[in-house]
């Protein structure tokens, strides 16, 4: 995966959509790696992460679309 400096700032604005792009999937990647091995939350918890990680998807998936059809 393609990894980002937090403290750059974007150039342009394909830039800065690259960027969140790129973040959104690490997050998403990692919010799934950690409700598979959640085995110490309960389940109100892994559905409220469960949920965070649907958001992120989502706003990657929004990301992607903005990047095509720009």
């Amino acid at each position: 995966m393609k990894t980002v400096s937090i403290s750059r700032v974007p150039y342009n604005v394909d830039d800065a959509l690259d960027k969140l792009h790129t973040r959104l999937l690490n997050a998403g990647s990692c919010l799934d790696i950690y409700l598979l091995n959640a085995q110490d939350l309960s389940p109100e918890d892994i559905e409220d992460l469960e949920d965070v990680k649907d958001t992120v998807l989502d706003a990657h998936l929004l990301v992607t679309w903005i990047k095509d059809n720009k």
